[in-house]
């Protein structure tokens, strides 16, 4: 494709990634206000409900410790929310390894161009007075596969820029964590991102197995008008290729959704998004201790750590 605009839907989702992204800082301060209001506020009826209550101190302070800890581990996520921009860099790194090839937006529709020209190279020259059923149905075939590669790259694009978006003013939405009234909130936010990190991945393996089809029925596709069936298949593929890009991402988002669902599924899911990425930081900094010059006692429990976060 030597099209000028050929990079054109890429390049606008670059610009959609860019401007988002250019968000988050924003976001992250309106939180954090957010944030410190709703602290304030729930330690306020806190005390005053120790003080109306009846009830034993020590058990009403476990609960109230046990509910700081993890809204605490929700403003991490928020003044740190390239640890969710990381997820959505997951997902897309690993279904470049599912496909193999260039799964950008502009790349699929590339390749859709491709094989429809492909399609239609019996058709050496449209006559409108002397058009065949043939010709027609040719044309007919091409206008659906440019449909369906158009329509699964601008899905693509759109749940990209969609998680990116989500990701920008999480810091916003998980600033209302701080309040147990309002944490639902905070709750379904950190859930959207997670299963549109699932959609996309399920994107991708439909993209990587789908193309490895119609790339095998391409190869059968005759250079003349003679027989259609391998038209008629070709363009059954094409629809399932299209049928299952609008299924199975959504059934992967549901049962992730579905999964995220209660409010102590998601605190541990947050709780081990923060885990994570607070091992990767303590690797980082133990590395120095395993070099050749480390001392015969640290290297050993820092090759130790290192392989506990490995197995995690």
């Amino acid at each position: 494709m030597n099209s000028v605009l050929s990079g054109a839907l890429s390049t606008s989702v670059s610009t959609y990634l860019s401007a988002l992204t250019g968000f988050a800082s924003q976001f992250t301060q309106w939180g954090q206000w957010i944030f410190c209001g709703f602290l304030v506020i729930n330690m306020m009826w806190f005390w005053l409900w120790l003080a109306f209550e009846k009830g034993e101190f020590d058990q009403a302070l476990v609960q109230f410790l046990k509910k700081f800890l993890i809204t605490m581990i929700f403003y991490a996520l928020m003044i740190n929310h390239q640890w969710l921009m990381s997820m959505l860099q997951s997902a897309q790194s690993m279904g470049e390894t599912l496909t193999q090839s260039p799964s950008d937006p502009s790349s699929i529709v590339n390749d859709g161009i491709a094989l429809a020209n492909k399609v239609l190279a019996p058709v050496k020259s449209f006559n409108i007075l002397k058009i065949t059923f043939g010709a027609i149905i040719i044309i007919v075939v091409y206008l659906v596969i440019i449909f369906v590669f158009m329509s699964i790259a601008l899905r693509l694009a759109a749940t990209i820029i969609e998680t990116t978006a989500l990701v920008a003013v999480s810091s916003f939405f998980l600033g209302f964590a701080a309040l147990s009234a309002t944490s639902k909130i905070a709750h379904n936010m950190l859930e959207a991102i997670i299963a549109n990190c699932a959609k996309l991945l399920g994107l991708y393996l439909v993209i990587g197995t789908g193309m490895r089809v119609i790339l095998n029925i391409e190869a059968l596709l005759p250079q003349q008008e003679t027989s259609f069936d391998d038209y008629w298949w070709l363009l059954t593929a094409v629809l399932l290729f299209w049928s299952l890009s609008k299924t199975l991402p959504d059934h992967l988002a549901r049962i992730v959704g579905f999964a995220v669902s209660n409010d102590s599924h998601m605190e541990s899911a947050a709780l081990t998004m923060a885990t994570a990425q607070y091992v990767k930081s303590a690797v980082n900094l133990l590395k120095p201790l395993i070099s050749p010059n480390a001392k015969p006692l640290i290297k050993p429990i820092a090759q130790s750590f290192i392989k506990s976060k490995e197995k995690l």
